[in-house]
């Protein structure tokens, strides 16, 4: 696992671009349906989420909607 300046989706963003309820992903993730977190999110200690490339590899739909939401909160920063 990796520190990365790049995007980096927290289950909760994923969840939202999937359509799903966040505990349904998180049993997708314990059951080994989901890929698990490439990435440890900067400044927040043990956090992890998912790289672009990685959701990509799952599922690319979905990495493009993440890759969405994502673009769309930066804008408001």
């Amino acid at each position: 696992m990796t520190e990365s300046p790049i995007p980096v989706a927290r289950l909760e963003t994923i969840a939202a671009a999937a359509g799903v309820a966040l505990l349904t992903l998180r049993r997708r993730l314990a059951a080994g349906r989901f890929p698990p977190a490439d990435v440890r999110l900067p400044g927040r200690g043990n956090e992890r989420g998912w790289s672009l490339p990685a959701l990509t590899a799952h599922d690319p739909a979905l990495a493009e909607r993440v890759g969405r939401i994502i673009a769309a909160l930066e804008v408001g920063e």
